[in-house]
């Protein structure tokens, strides 16, 4: 795709109508978004990329696949799994460039203090610098969301410059 004036964002959801709308809303707004729907694609993606990426944002509740479920990841778990394996990659997988310059925007379907605790872990064992965010879907609903997480995306990018 072609980078659009405001950046790219990648969706990573095995849900692909759960995002239709929010492609609309964030291509308005001049954003390009792209949307993975398993995490076997995400992992190929990040391997050999199509294209830079200025923002994740990824469903936690998804199947493993067949590269995580090898290494034990539960049904349900992946989104976990993924961020988990792009934290251990610590910026050597292709397709962003800098991971620590990529804010994670975490959609779960369940209580978002559960995937706070996971970010809060991590960052904690990590020695990358990420911003991340958590919505829960039943907070926020779709729009709900995409507004929240456009402000929070430019906020970043504006403390960044």
């Amino acid at each position: 795709p072609i980078k659009p004036m405001n950046g790219m964002i990648l969706i990573i959801d095995d849900e692909p109508g759960t995002f239709g709308l929010h492609k609309v809303y964030f291509g308005k707004r001049h954003y390009g978004t792209e949307v993975i729907n398993s995490v076997d694609e995400a992992i190929e993606f990040f391997k050999e990329p199509r294209f830079p990426v200025d923002c994740l944002i990824i469903d936690i509740m998804m199947p493993p696949g067949s590269e995580l479920r090898d290494r034990g990841v539960k049904p349900g778990q992946a989104g976990y799994a993924l961020i988990d394996w792009l934290f251990e990659q610590q910026g050597k997988v292709l397709g962003l460039a800098r991971f620590a310059d990529v804010p994670i925007a975490i959609y779960t379907q369940t209580d978002a203090s559960v995937a706070r605790s996971f970010m809060d872990e991590l960052t904690k064992r990590s020695a990358l610098k990420v911003s991340w965010n958590v919505w829960a879907k039943a907070d926020s609903g779709p729009l709900g969301f995409v507004s929240s997480f456009l402000q929070w995306f430019e906020s970043v990018r504006k403390t960044r410059r």
